[in-house]
């Protein structure tokens, strides 16, 4: 970060690779060990190779792992979801509530907000009577039936309902880019991208790509999520103008 044009590339590029040639043997190991059939067929395939070589003790350690990894993916993303929601609310008054900080530096009200969110998801999919009375309350509005009996249920559920919104964020963060490029051009920046315009287009139509794709098997999943981000555009459309001014 002390010289970031130098280091910031190295370890963009560097990570990329290092985490690209895990991912990469570890798909070797699962061929190799599980076969093609056995991967389509396993819930927990990194369990699975670990019982096969090592016996069932070793893989319920393996499966303790992996859940460790899980909590600390969901404890990163709430440390930086309950923050994005308190620089709202530390530039939208409307929001304020939400950069009310604890004396340990934790902005509460938007942790609070994330988890509200996140177990009323879980109750919906997760239990036959949040799916009934969604279906329900969907079905009184003239809107389809997500027809949940069509995927997994539990995670596989959510991620199916929930992919199209990440791709969407990514698809807005490639563009924005660009959006700003051409209106502060002269603003003065201590990394560029490389490659500009070349390196966030291309971004931006994987993005797409995958935004299209996932919507299109979703399907009617989007149910879902698609209040939140109604609520989230509605929000920012009546932007104070106090605020765009200062934008």
């Amino acid at each position: 970060l002390r010289d970031c044009r130098r280091t910031m590339p190295l370890a963009l590029l560097l990570g990329l690779a290092f985490v690209t040639a895990i991912y990469l043997a570890l798909n070797v190991a699962y061929l190799r060990a599980l076969g093609f059939a056995g991967i389509t067929n396993a819930s927990a395939p990194a369990a699975e190779v670990i019982h096969l070589g090592l016996g069932s003790s070793a893989s319920r350690v393996m499966a303790a792992m992996v859940m460790i990894s899980a909590l600390g993916a969901i404890h990163g993303m709430l440390f930086t979801g309950c923050r994005l929601l308190a620089a709202v609310g530390e530039r939208d008054p409307r929001f304020r509530l939400w950069n009310r900080w604890t004396n340990r530096q934790v902005p509460l009200w938007s942790l609070v907000t994330i988890g509200t969110v996140s177990l009323l998801l879980i109750v919906i999919v997760g239990t036959e009577t949040g799916r009934n009375l969604f279906r329900q309350g969907a079905l009184s509005l003239r809107l389809p039936d997500p027809e949940f009996e069509n995927y997994e249920g539990g995670f596989n559920t959510l991620f199916a309902a929930s992919a199209p919104i990440f791709w969407t964020f990514l698809l807005l963060s490639g563009l924005a880019l660009i959006v700003f490029r051409y209106r502060d051009p002269d603003r003065p920046r201590p990394f560029r991208v490389p490659l500009y315009p070349v390196t966030p287009l291309v971004f931006s139509a994987s993005a797409g790509y995958m935004l299209w794709s996932s919507a299109l098997f979703a399907g009617k999943l989007m149910l879902l999520v698609l209040p939140v981000i109604l609520v989230g555009l509605l929000a920012s459309w009546n932007v104070p103008t106090k605020l765009r001014a200062n934008d």
